[in-house]
């Protein structure tokens, strides 16, 4: 290898010429590249948008929109998911409702004894349900003033505001009992109604802890909505056959409200005992009564009206026939009082009708006996502003018209008068 060192010289024209060509080429070859290579991602675009077009033309008619080359793809997918989702929720909300239909319907067979031990288990496996025991009681719950539940709200009728208050009294005491025991709610005959499953011992503290239960969720309702509520609760029975009679006794139950204050917890076991109670309401009495109230003497009326409470009352339960017949005689005789009032004046007693509505839309014994001692406040001040001229005047023009009849005394005055002698 010679150590020789080689120099090539070359004219500059030859090697701008070459550089010429050489650059020439290659935007040539550069060109033709960009035509193939778009060429080939037309065709290819072409052949793999076909499918995805296609699914955006059935995108777009199951949702009923144009689609054409200004659709915005993106859009129109997000679009068809949203939808769907949508569509999802809705699907699921039905299929929830629907549910809860079942549920209600299953619940409400349960208490009227329309359900056999086949239904009794695949609906509880159905539903997901479950028991601790074989054991069951029933709790049904009224409300007492429905027009108390949203008052200001001038949209909702009494059905609506029913409904709402029912909603509200199932949530707060399902999730007070359920504390202690699974409990199954429903509505039945516009009553709420909780199948309480209960623990094998312990009776006595069961009831406790449902009375205590159900007085927490009465204070709440009353606290934060506004209205009251009665309870009643059955007796404890077994198995889901034992449902039905645990319904039947907790309806017997709220039948006996009559006898007891608003938000009364009623149970039945309390009112299984001999009814040896008494109707006292004699003759009498009722005429005394009427005879005070005419007079005006409010403490005398008010002391026979208590006398009669406390025979019928306070030592014994009164069967509920004879309590309703107790309250209709008594509220008949105020009737009658004021009506007698009424047309013996020529001014006529205002208070009479309002107070009579009052008196007839009582629920309880308790309501009648406000109701009626307030009646008898009215009465009698009435009276005792116009009784006084009303009888002297009478008097005088029966004495004037009767002065020669021999049979004229103080007994047939007081005949004609109405009064005691």
């Amino acid at each position: 290898v010679p150590a020789w060192t080689v120099f090539a010289v070359i004219p500059m024209d030859q090697v701008l010429a070459d550089l010429r060509g050489t650059r020439g080429w290659t935007f040539l070859l550069f060109l033709l590249y960009l035509v193939i290579c778009s060429v080939m991602v037309i065709l290819l675009l072409r052949y793999n948008y076909t499918p995805i077009k296609s699914l955006l033309n059935n995108i777009a008619d199951g949702i009923n929109i144009v689609y054409d080359k200004n659709t915005n793809e993106y859009t129109l997918i997000e679009r068809a998911f949203r939808e769907t989702l949508d569509q999802n929720q809705a699907i699921t909300t039905l299929l929830e409702k629907k549910d809860d239909a079942l549920k209600q319907s299953f619940f409400n067979a349960m208490l009227k004894g329309n359900c056999s031990q086949a239904d009794w288990d695949s609906s509880l496996k159905q539903f997901g349900i479950q028991l601790i025991s074989d054991r069951f009681l029933v709790a049904l719950f009224q409300i007492e003033e429905v027009g108390q539940i949203f008052p200001d709200d001038e949209k909702l009728d009494d059905r609506e505001r029913r409904r709402i208050g029912n909603f509200i009294i199932l949530n707060i005491v399902s999730e007070l009992l359920q504390a202690q025991s699974p409990v199954l709610c429903t509505v039945i005959n516009d009553m709420p109604a909780c199948i309480v499953n209960v623990p094998d011992a312990g009776n006595g503290k069961t009831y406790d802890n449902i009375r205590q239960d159900i007085l927490e969720a009465q204070k709440a309702v009353q606290d934060y909505f506004n209205f009251m509520f009665l309870a009643t609760v059955s007796g404890i029975h077994d198995t889901h056959v034992g449902i039905c009679d645990a319904y039947s006794e907790a309806a017997e139950a709220m039948e006996y409200r009559v006898l007891y204050n608003e938000g009364a917890v009623i149970f039945y076991k309390d009112l299984v005992i001999p009814e040896t109670g008494t109707y006292y309401y004699p003759l009498e009495n009722e005429r005394i009564l009427t005879n005070y109230i005419k007079n005006g003497d409010l403490d005398s009326a008010q002391q026979v009206m208590d006398e009669i409470y406390d025979i019928n009352f306070k030592n014994s339960i009164l069967p509920l026939p004879l309590v309703k017949c107790l309250m209709f005689d008594m509220a008949s005789t105020m009737i009658k009082t004021l009506s007698e009032i009424s047309s013996n004046s020529k001014e006529k007693f205002q208070g009479n009708t309002v107070s009579i509505d009052q008196l007839l839309g009582c629920e309880n014994i308790y309501e009648m006996q406000k109701v009626m001692r307030q009646m008898l406040q009215e009465v009698c001040e009435y009276v005792n502003a116009k009784g006084d001229q009303r009888i002297q005047q009478q008097v005088l023009e029966f004495v004037e018209q009767n002065y020669s009849n021999s049979q004229l005394t103080v007994a047939s005055i007081a005949e004609y008068m109405g009064l005691h002698p």
